[in-house]
């Protein structure tokens, strides 16, 4: 008696099967670190690194709220506090912000502003314990910055990274 196929009748090419199964594993894998790109923010805002980081405290009389990541071309903001009761507060930006952000706005915009060779000094009619700026502004390039803000009194370094 002869012994029934166990095998079907149809073509199999297994080089093809073995290339398939490849480029759908790479498929798979691309689809993750898409996946995992998302998560981590750099597709946009949000993600792990969304929260505001700040530097200074009440006690150094300046405080600075800012993002600790951003994206190239896309809105973001910084905002100081100054905590030292003044009726006229000084504040100093270096010249990497200068060349690596565009400043598109001033909350409350200043009463005056010097250009120096480390950067420019903005002068605010502020008047209060506790008075906030704002800085609109736009980063214009992508890598690592290094910003450097200060009120004369208390010098602060705040080190962010801008996705392309």
């Amino acid at each position: 008696m002869a012994h029934p196929r166990k095998e079907l009748d149809i073509d199999e090419d297994m080089t093809l099967q073995r290339r398939f199964w490849t480029f759908e594993r790479i498929g798979w894998v691309c689809m993750f670190l898409f996946l995992l790109a998302a998560v981590l923010g750099l597709l946009g805002r949000g993600g792990i690194g969304a929260d505001q980081e700040k530097a200074g405290s009440q006690g150094e009389g300046l405080e600075v709220a800012y993002d600790r990541f951003l994206r190239q071309d896309a809105p973001s903001k910084m905002e100081v506090t100054f905590y030292r009761p003044q009726p006229e507060q000084q504040l100093s930006l270096n010249k990497t912000f200068l060349k690596k952000a565009r400043i598109e706005q001033i909350v409350p915009e200043p009463s005056k502003s010097e250009i120096t060779s480390e950067g420019i000094i903005y002068t605010f009619d502020v008047k209060g314990k506790g008075a906030v700026v704002t800085f609109y502004f736009e980063p214009a390039g992508a890598g690592s910055l290094q910003t450097v803000v200060s009120d004369n009194a208390t010098t602060l370094t705040i080190n962010q990274f801008i996705y392309p």
